[in-house]
């Protein structure tokens, strides 16, 4: 008995032995699978130097509860939010454009760097370049970055993982990273830290809208995220983060195309996502812009099982937290904008001779908020920036200016006037400037310049077709206001279809049915494809370079600015308008300037009257046919006709029968 007893006891120990090894290698260890690690990531996007609270008046009387944004503000809500989550890491990430949109930006060229340098001091971890980073080029962004001290052990890191910087160039040596990988956890007693990599991009339509950059190129964007998410993965980067800046089309199609990017914090697109877009599982989110919103997102990482879980609505935490007037200002913060405001007090006096001395100074006072939306519509924003140009250009030139025009993307969101009773209706000189300050002109000043030229009435209708395609093809930066003209246009009709393969558009040079230009005593002359009819324009330095480079590539819809003479203009910087004291007259000051002069009697300030700017009378959307029926429709005209033939004669031949019977 005991012989056969164990034998099978042994074959019972052996199958136990073997099941016991197969569940230790088939089992995931228990500790992993336990293992939740949670952390928060804060983010903003497109701050575009808006330093200052708005309304500007408000802030400026004191006020709280109206009033939106400023970076003190902003600083005080990041270090709120962090220390109500005093048992977890905060990782502070920025995707760009946190440059360029304000008069503030206009430091950087005296060697201050007033927005990087505050994010530093709010403890951003990572930040990425927007488009407008590269607005005065790469030689100053090598030196913004050393002012703002780029390098130091508590700087944020600098992120732009498809730029293409020559080897040559010293923002090449700059500290510039394609990606990074964070450590965190480890203060909070986690054995093994976290490994969050981050990369970033700047998408195609924001690098079409990023010229000065040169040399520097921007590689395809999807491309550069294999790369990056392959480099994190070796790396060892357990969540990967991508810091975009592309819109939140491109961020869709990024998702979509390349696997394995956990989260994508956007910007370009100034979207307030309230609630995350998640697509192919990957969760995108974007936080508005000029500091209106924080973003948050709660996360947890299953580290046993490789997943990652949002938990803003387990911990009824939302996705953007609102920076109002009644978050406090972070103290320190606040100390810093003052003194910049004092700085920029001087700038200004040096660029105007005195004329402007406060940026904060009360100019005009406004009965109704200009808004500068939509983009791809005539706006009041956009008739008063205009009509400004044509005043100014004429001020100074002492002759009648006909046209004058500036593109979407160089006017900010519009004038918005004060709200309280002390201060109703009042704008200063800084909220004019936040609206047309972008830009450097040929001396190396801030804002782009005014040039004028003279046009043919054919080309002025080329100009017209010129901003219905680009806007069309690459978004509403390229939509032309104008003054001076009255267009009636269809845009669905600017595109006939789209070169297969290619992604080429075939344009119908048809969008405009009927435009005139309506002379200051009210007459009208009707522009026509054959108009050789001379008109005197003005417009922004930077736009009108724009416009000979579609001619080169659509002879079509070629244009030549002329000078005063009628001679081709070879410079166009000889073009530029010159103010009194021999400077470059800048789009700000001639808007500034524009709005100082609307004096009216009884009226201790000028004012500025909605109903002279109000949109629909200048550029006015006509929808009709869309244009591919044409096409179609002639087709079928074709196979009709063909069909009606051949029956006509099948029935001809039928009758000749019958009679030959």
């Amino acid at each position: 008995m005991q012989d056969r007893f164990y034998p099978r006891m042994l074959r019972h120990a052996t199958w136990a032995v073997m099941l016991a090894v197969c569940l230790f290698f088939l089992t995931p260890p228990v500790i992993g699978a336990a293992e939740e690690l949670q952390f928060t990531i804060l983010h903003t996007n497109d701050e575009h130097a808006a330093l200052w609270p708005r309304p500007t008046a408000d802030y400026r009387f004191g006020a709280t509860d109206p009033t939106v944004g400023g970076f003190a503000r902003l600083a005080g809500v990041l270090e709120r939010e962090r220390r109500e989550r005093g048992d977890r890491p905060v990782l502070t990430v920025n995707a760009g454009d946190f440059f360029s949109g304000s008069p503030f930006s206009w430091l950087g060229l005296r060697e201050h760097a007033p927005e990087l340098a505050l994010l530093a001091a709010m403890k951003y971890d990572v930040v990425a370049l927007g488009n407008h980073e590269w607005d005065y080029g790469p030689e100053f962004l090598a030196d913004y970055l050393a002012a703002a001290g780029a390098g130091q052990s508590d700087f944020p890191v600098v992120l732009a993982s498809n730029a293409e910087i020559p080897p040559e160039l010293p923002l090449h040596d700059r500290g510039i990273r394609p990606t990074y990988v964070a450590e965190i956890g480890r203060e909070y007693g986690w054995e093994e830290p976290l490994r969050v990599g981050f990369f970033s991009l700047l998408g195609d339509d924001a690098a079409a809208v990023a010229p000065a950059a040169a040399p520097v190129t921007f590689s395809d964007p999807m491309e550069a995220a294999d790369r990056a998410v392959h480099a994190l993965q070796t790396e060892g980067a357990e969540v990967i983060i991508a810091l975009t800046h592309s819109g939140l089309l491109e961020d869709r199609l990024l998702a979509a195309t390349v696997s394995d990017i956990d989260i994508i914090v956007g910007g370009h697109c100034h979207t307030a996502l309230h609630t995350p877009v998640i697509e192919n599982g990957t969760v995108i989110v974007q936080a508005g812009s000029r500091t209106e919103y924080v973003g948050c997102i709660e996360l947890t990482y299953e580290r046993g099982q490789g997943i990652l879980r949002v938990d803003n609505r387990l911990l009824e935490q939302p996705h953007l937290i609102s920076v109002t007037g009644e978050d406090p200002e972070h103290p320190e913060i606040r100390a810093r904008v003052t003194e910049y405001g004092r700085i920029l007090g001087r700038l200004l006096d040096e660029l105007t001779d005195g004329v402007y001395d406060d940026p904060f100074a009360i100019v005009a006072r406004l009965d109704q908020e200009l808004l500068a939306h939509p983009s791809t519509e005539e706006h009041a924003m956009g008739n008063l920036v205009t009509d400004a140009f044509r005043w100014s250009a004429e001020q100074h030139l002492g002759q009648t200016v006909d046209v004058a025009f500036q593109a979407s993307g160089q006017i900010r969101g519009g004038l918005q006037p004060a709200t309280l009773p002390a201060s109703a209706g009042l704008i200063s000189v800084y909220d004019v400037l936040e609206q047309v300050g972008l830009g450097l002109g040929p001396d190396g000043d801030p804002g782009a310049p005014l040039v004028v030229m003279r046009f043919s009435g054919a080309e002025l209708l080329r100009i017209l077709e010129i901003s219905q395609l680009l806007n069309e093809i690459m978004g509403s930066s390229f939509f032309l206001h104008v003054s001076g003209i009255r267009a009636e246009y269809d845009a669905s009709r600017a595109i006939l279809g789209w070169v297969p393969v290619l992604d080429v558009p075939v344009p119908t040079y048809r969008a405009v049915s009927r435009a005139e230009v309506i002379r200051h005593d009210g007459s009208t002359h009707t522009l026509t494809r054959d108009d050789d009819t001379l008109f005197t324009v003005v417009g922004d330095h930077y736009v009108v370079s724009f416009l000979p480079m579609v001619g080169d590539m659509l002879p079509r819809l070629n244009v030549i600015p002329k000078d005063l003479e009628g001679e081709p203009i070879r410079d166009l910087d000889a073009a530029v308008v010159q103010d009194d004291g021999g400077q470059e007259l800048k789009g700000w000051r001639a808007v500034l300037d524009y709005v100082n002069a609307q004096s009216h009697p009884g009226q201790a300030l000028p004012t500025v009257d909605f109903a002279d700017y109000a949109p629909g009378n200048r550029l006015i959307a006509r929808p009709g046919i869309p244009i591919a029926v044409v096409p179609a429709a002639g087709v079928l005209v074709m196979f009709g006709t063909l069909v009606w033939y051949r029956r006509r004669k099948r029935m001809r031949r039928s009758h000749e029968g019958r009679e030959s019977k």
